[in-house]
């Protein structure tokens, strides 16, 4: 039986930036999906909200899906730890498929 070490593990950096990556594309597709629905779908809603959001709401969102972004890069960066890596496989959640 040959034991193998998990890539993550190996590149923790790598699996970082996918993660960092995956969370904010999937963050700017949902929000910019969600208001595009509401453009077609309510657009009296997004009228209403604009007359009450300052103007600079749109940094505020970039800000938090970047905020959100480094925070998870960071978490998955510490779960790539070794022994953090050990200690999640004990609950099976570490990065090799437990058996």
């Amino acid at each position: 039986m040959t034991t193998t070490t998990a890539t993550q593990i190996l590149h923790p950096w790598i699996a970082t930036l996918r993660t960092l990556l995956a969370i904010v594309a999937g963050s700017v597709v949902a929000i910019f999906g969600f208001i595009t629905a509401l453009a077609v779908f309510a657009p009296q809603f997004l009228e209403a909200v604009a007359a009450i959001l300052p103007p600079e709401w749109l940094a505020w969102a970039t800000a938090a899906v970047a905020t959100l972004g480094a925070v998870s890069a960071a978490i998955t960066r510490v779960m790539a730890i070794p022994g953090v890596n050990e200690w999640l496989a004990k609950i099976r959640l570490g990065a090799q498929p437990s058996k």
